[in-house]
């Protein structure tokens, strides 16, 4: 009887004890205990109903995240694979409850969805490396025969409590791709070998006693309807590998140069392909790589400085066409005692950087090309020596960052990509920054970086110096990335350029205020851009793609370029403004559809000359015989002015009666009188089959023209005769004194003769003028009669003219 009493009692307690131990086991994080021994998890505590999950509670160290509706617990609901839903869910086949998966199908309503699980080093040894296996599993199958991911990355760190803070290491050898694709869509049984996928891979990692370490899959939002995809079996086994140190002296790719003593000495490693093998890069401050240096074992990696002592900082320099080669993210960088480590490119390779310790972390990229994905943080940055990198995959933090002279650095172009300043941090520009993302250039005072902010964004205040040879492009610049860029509204450009590097895009620039740019600013786009705000420049210079003004205006001391693709259109009441030249300007300038620029030579003091031109001609007389054009060209002086025009046209704007051929006239609109002037004849050219220009000069009054073959294009006080002559009405009338005056025009240069005659006929006045052409007025000298009426003939040519007057005595 006591013994079976005893028995039970025996029985109960240790049920009792394990109750216990799982209970506090399930609200930690796994401990790695052994090096190598495998800590697994196989998810088969969900049960078969709908799973609670508290994250690191629940089941040991595991957690979830959904960035829509996520909650506290996260529900799974079990599935078979038979629901299409946006979800987080428990996989196993309906006939068990005992094999399961964790999984989801992410979607607008889930959002990205995390997977983790949280381990720490419980050891008393540093782990270098894990050992991971796990499946993936397919439950379910998307449509349009799109593949699916769960990628993989980690984060290594003091303590790792959440899934979304910190920055976490990409590592594709264990991201899961969906082994089955269909076009419409269907259950899967994830138990069966086509449905699954057993991954193992080693990460090559540096987890000192007491740190920890996130594994995590990601499940973004795939095109239509996503797979359903799990994760199940997970096996991490911890590693320590062989330890060797720089011995200070001498070729990093040297053997010999390498010892399992702290100070370089003792045995020498093997070689560098041996899985497991830790080299440490120590006992000098400078070291020079000559050559490409591989360490390509599974679980290997290199650790730049002390890892475990903090000593003198260590500047790395690679020279021109070397590399240092190692397996995915396994450069660690150790934290000096103090300054900081340095790395030096020289047109070389970049290093794909693991666990980076020190905060201050210096790069040089010396002359380098180098394209990077980084995503750690740094502390000064330099680009010099016409160094170009590439950053449009990167989103890294930049304490400090400079870009010499003739360097380029081109900027994320991702909505995740983009270069994060920490306050007090400070950003010098005197090369060139390509921003490529669709917001902007520079954010400030973000307080937190983000998507919605710029390609440089300060988490305090701005700290940005643009010298005088700085150059901001804004090129969406690489295949995909369509659509509106917003141009920053700020005074402090030195040069500024819109452009697109990649063919087949369509770009849209749009400003957001005004802009000043103190040197060159370069049109070079493939589409059409719109200003929304004015912008002043020295130099603009139109390569390629049209701008928009709409109701804003540039103002340019210089202009270059110009050509049928490369125009600014002047679509609304906006301007096309050259400030105070002398010499002889081309006002790229246009429509919507054709190129039709006006060349202005002011032959007068300098002065500033504004140009547009509008598809429409205001109040013609004969609408069939003009170009359907009219150029508005104001000097900002009104007087004083002499000017020569060229008018340029499509032939498409001609009107049906208009003839290039026939006598062309370049007509100006006399608000004053509201009638189109009288203008000489222009010469008329044709570049090409479709363009002809009209050029004529003298002009003293401006704004706006058109091109007709009318003399004038309203009908006014002149008589106008087929030999190209105008003569106006005497003034004033009556006359009182001894003047009046005669305005005339002529095309060609011509005598003019005139006579005054009282109303018997009684000869007055007889007298000719030299030969001359264009506008003119006569003053007439005479001794005028007491209210008597006077006639004054003209003979101009063959052709003679009469005009009556009162004389009145004064």
């Amino acid at each position: 009887m006591f013994k079976t009493k005893f028995s039970i009692f025996k029985a109960f307690f240790t049920l009792f004890v394990c109750f216990l131990t799982w209970g506090n086991k399930t609200n930690a994080q796994v401990n790695f205990n052994t090096i190598d021994v495998a800590v697994t998890q196989n998810f088969d505590g969900m049960g078969g109903a709908p799973f609670e999950l508290t994250n690191n509670t629940s089941l040991a160290g595991v957690y979830a995240f959904r960035t829509i509706g996520n909650a506290t617990p996260n529900i799974f609901t079990n599935s078979a694979g038979g629901v299409n839903s946006g979800n987080l869910y428990n996989f196993g086949t309906a006939s068990t409850a005992t094999d399961r998966a964790m999984g989801g199908i992410q979607s607008s309503v889930t959002g990205v969805i995390n997977y983790g699980v949280r381990y720490k080093n419980n050891t008393t040894m540093t782990i270098t490396a894990l050992l991971v296996t796990y499946t993936g599993e397919e439950w379910r199958t998307g449509t349009g025969n799109v593949v699916n991911t769960l990628a993989f990355d980690y984060r290594q760190a003091p303590s790792v409590t959440d899934l979304t803070s910190g920055i976490y290491n990409s590592f594709s050898a264990l991201s899961f791709d969906s082994p089955i694709i269909s076009a419409t869509g269907g259950a899967l049984d994830g138990n069966l070998a086509a449905n699954r996928v057993t991954l193992t891979a080693t990460i090559p990692v540096n987890i000192p006693p007491g740190e920890e370490i996130m594994l995590r899959w990601t499940d973004i939002d795939d095109s239509l309807l996503d797979c359903a995809l799990a994760i199940d079996d997970l096996s991490v086994t911890p590693k320590v590998g062989k330890q060797f140190y720089y011995d200070g002296t001498g070729s990093l790719t040297n053997l010999t140069n390498w010892g399992a003593n702290p100070d370089g000495t003792g045995a020498n490693p093997p070689d560098f392909v041996s899985d497991g093998q830790i080299f440490e890069i120590r006992n000098t401050t400078s070291v020079t790589i000559d050559a490409t240096w591989t360490v390509s074992g599974a679980g290997s990696k290199v650790i730049l400085g002390n890892a475990t002592t903090p000593s003198a900082p260590i500047t790395l320099t690679l020279n021109a066409n070397t590399a240092i080669a190692v397996p995915n993210v396994s450069f660690d960088v150790s934290q000096p005692a103090s300054g900081n480590h340095k790395v030096i490119y020289k047109n070389s390779g970049a290093i794909s950087f693991g666990t980076i310790k020190d905060p201050n972390l210096e790069l040089e990229f010396d002359g380098a090309t180098i394209t990077t994905t980084t995503t750690k943080t740094y502390g000064n940055v330099r680009l010099m020596n016409n160094a170009t990198i590439d950053m449009i995959s990167a989103s890294p933090t930049i304490k400090n960052l400079t870009i010499d002279a003739g360097s380029t650095l081109t900027g994320g172009t991702a909505t995740s990509r983009f270069i994060t300043i920490p306050a007090g941090g400070s950003v010098v520009i005197n090369g060139t920054f390509k921003t490529a993302k669709a917001v902007g250039f520079v954010s400030s005072n973000v307080g937190t970086s983000a998507t919605t902010f710029g390609a440089i964004q300060f988490i305090g205040a701005e700290n940005l110096t643009l010298g005088t040879n700085s150059i901001i492009e804004f090129s969406r610049g690489s295949t995909g990335n369509i659509g509106t860029q917003t141009v920053d509204a700020r005074s402090d450009y030195k040069n500024l350029t819109l452009s697109n590097s990649a063919g087949n895009l369509v770009s849209n620039k749009v400003t957001a205020g005004a802009i000043n740019v103190s040197g060159v600013l370069t049109i070079n786009t493939l589409g059409a851009d719109t200003l929304k705000g004015n912008v002043t420049t020295g130099t603009l210079t139109m390569t390629s793609g049209k701008v928009f003004l709409g109701i804003n205006n540039i103002t340019a001391a210089n202009i270059a370029g110009g050509s049928p693709t490369a125009y600014v259109v002047t679509d609304s009441t906006g301007n096309l403004t050259r400030t105070n030249f002398t010499a002889t300007t081309l006002f790229p300038i246009g429509t919507t559809t054709y190129y039709t620029p006006a060349t202005v030579t002011n032959a007068a003091t300098a002065r500033s000359f504004s140009a547009k031109v509008t598809p429409s001609v205001l109040n013609p007389t004969d609408a069939t015989k003009i170009v359907n054009l009219q150029w508005d060209i104001t000097p900002s002086v009104s007087t004083g002015n002499n000017a020569a025009l060229v008018l340029q046209w499509h032939k498409a704007a001609q009107a049906t009666a208009f003839s290039p051929t026939a006598p062309v006239h370049i007509n100006h609109y006399n608000s004053t009188t509201a009638k189109w002037d009288y203008s000489s004849v222009a010469t008329v050219t044709a570049p090409n089959d479709t363009t002809y220009t009209a050029t004529a000069s003298g002009f003293t009054n401006f704004s706006p023209f058109a091109v007709s073959n009318v003399r004038a294009l309203a009908t006014g006080i002149f008589d106008v005769n087929t030999e190209g002559v105008i003569v106006g009405d005497v003034f004033p009338n009556p006359a009182i004194g001894n003047k009046i005056w005669l305005p005339i025009a002529t095309e060609q240069a011509v005598d003019v003769y005139y006579a005054l005659f009282d109303v018997t006929g009684q000869l007055l006045v007889e007298k000719k003028l030299p030969a001359s052409q264009g506008k003119r007025v006569i003053e007439l000298d005479f001794e005028p009669f007491i209210n008597h009426l006077v006639f004054i003939q003209v003979k101009i040519g063959s052709s003679v003219y009469t005009r009556r007057f009162i004389s009145i005595k004064k």
